[in-house]
């Protein structure tokens, strides 16, 4: 999709809201919330534990995607994580 110029707003705003899930284990509202993610490795916890959305990205899931490297996927997934995600929302269905 990125290298066909194709809109990835909806791959950018999931993977943000993912990765707001993983980093901060609790909802908007500030509840905790439990984590289970059997697929996410000790190095990615650790990845996951340094709070940044760019670092985020070097996940085992997502590594191989290479997304860091595209500038418009970047754009957009930072877009949706400085949302809160109903805001992101709104922007996606507009």
């Amino acid at each position: 999709m990125l290298q066909d110029g194709k809109d990835i707003s909806i791959e950018a705003f999931l993977i943000a809201v993912y990765c707001k899930y993983l980093i901060g284990a609790r909802t908007e509202s500030g509840e905790n919330i439990a984590i289970s993610e059997p697929h996410i490795t000790p190095a990615d916890r650790k990845l996951i534990s340094g709070g940044s959305p760019a670092e985020f990205l070097k996940i085992s899931p997502f590594v191989s995607l290479g997304l860091d490297k595209y500038p418009v996927f970047m754009e957009k997934y930072e877009q949706f994580y400085a949302m809160q995600v109903a805001e992101g929302l709104k922007v996606l269905l507009q």
